[in-house]
């Protein structure tokens, strides 16, 4: 189980943002307001202010699983970290991610196993995003 505390401070990493969003509903007024809600790096609007769809806007952080993690933490390690490659290897004991700044495969690489492969693909990028801080 990663703490919470964790798996929040990855997904603002990613782009999710903690923001008011104004509703209209179409079936009834009583639902009409501002609401503050998470939004998605994918939330649109000229100033990220209102959401493309709802499926953008959401009331939990999304769960990590790979499917989240591919749609979300790979493509922001890929544009502004300069990741290259990701790789996940998997074993009858569990799974290792990898990942490389280039396709030589060679340091620095970031890996982590875990049985879980959504964790072992967080964990490798969380540490991504750390020495990306620690380098600024």
């Amino acid at each position: 189980m990663i703490p919470e505390n964790e798996v929040k401070e990855f997904w603002e990493k990613c782009g999710f943002r903690w923001g008011k969003v104004d509703y209209v509903s179409g079936l009834s007024s009583e639902l009409n307001g501002t609401y503050r809600t998470w939004m998605s790096p994918l939330a649109g609007g000229e100033d990220k202010s209102q959401p493309l769809c709802n499926e953008e806007v959401m009331e939990n952080l999304p769960p990590i699983d790979l499917i989240t993690l591919f749609r979300y933490a790979v493509p922001k390690a890929v544009t502004t970290e300069g990741i290259f490659y990701i790789g996940i290897e998997f074993y009858n004991w569990g799974t290792v991610a990898n990942v490389w700044h280039d396709n030589s495969h060679q340091l620095p690489l970031y890996s982590h196993q875990d049985k879980d492969p959504a964790i072992a693909l967080f964990r490798a990028i969380q540490k991504v995003f750390k020495e990306a801080d620690n380098a600024d």
